[in-house]
């Protein structure tokens, strides 16, 4: 989740020009994904009494999420980036409360409150070191993208842009924390610098893919275990009815 909060908004931002805060809404479906799929799956589980597999489903859509990202271009329309963002939020929706609950549901009572608590913070420390290494990823495949694509954007420069250039520092004088520096720059630069940007992203994602793919191997390995106080059944509700009617008697 803190992967995709951080690159998809930067992709918004940097190809398809949108600003921070419109980056920032433009993320709606994949959170609407998330609270409509959290709020459904806790349901179900609480109607099935188990939730092993929700959390397996959640880690297999969330690995086919992560690959279609892999799919992104320039020239990609928001609404298919909208339908890859929906199928994110759906896998991470199905695993969250599940994850959490299956803690819950291993714990004795008097620990629940630390369980809860231990199983958020390794979830946070997780997503803290997915994302710097991600990052890494990202800073190092698009270092050696500009470097393939760099020279040919500025050969297309005139000579007073090719000096400009030059003078500001070069491909040192951006960042892609700054994309208003990069919609500034002239035309070839500025489609050498996003076609480069998405080819490295395409790495991050592949990699985000591949370390899904591990989680759904990781939640098979789930016991199935039936939740503590899970509804009861039909035979048990009318059993149950008929006791306290019996109790009214007497």
């Amino acid at each position: 989740m803190f992967g995709s909060i951080i690159f998809i908004p930067l992709y918004l931002q940097i190809v398809k020009g949108a600003t921070p805060t419109r980056s920032g809404l433009l993320m709606l479906p994949m959170m609407a994904g998330v609270i409509v799929t959290s709020v459904l799956s806790g349901r179900a589980m609480s109607r099935i009494g188990r939730y092993k597999w929700f959390p397996v489903a959640g880690s297999a859509v969330l690995t086919a999420g992560m690959l279609l990202f892999t799919q992104l271009h320039m020239h990609t329309s928001l609404w298919l980036a909208f339908a890859y963002m929906v199928v994110i939020g759906v896998g991470l929706g199905l695993c969250m409360q599940s994850l959490v609950l299956a803690v819950q549901n291993a714990v004795e009572l008097r620990d629940l409150g630390a369980g809860t608590s231990a199983a958020t913070f390794f979830r946070s420390l997780g997503g803290s070191f997915g994302v710097a290494i991600l990052g890494a990823v990202l800073s190092t495949g698009l270092s050696a993208e500009l470097g393939e694509r760099l020279p040919g954007a500025v050969s297309q420069l005139t000579p007073e842009q090719a000096a400009q250039f030059q003078a500001s520092g070069g491909a040192a004088n951006f960042s892609i924390n700054e994309p208003a520096v990069i919609r500034a720059l002239p035309e070839p630069l500025r489609e050498a610098i996003q076609f480069a940007f998405v080819d490295a992203l395409h790495v991050v994602f592949l990699i985000a893919g591949l370390v899904a793919i591990l989680a759904v191997a990781v939640t098979l390995a789930l016991p199935d275990r039936e939740l503590r106080g899970a509804a009861p059944t039909t035979d048990e509700e009318s059993a149950t009815d008929a006791e306290a009617r019996a109790q009214t008697l007497i």
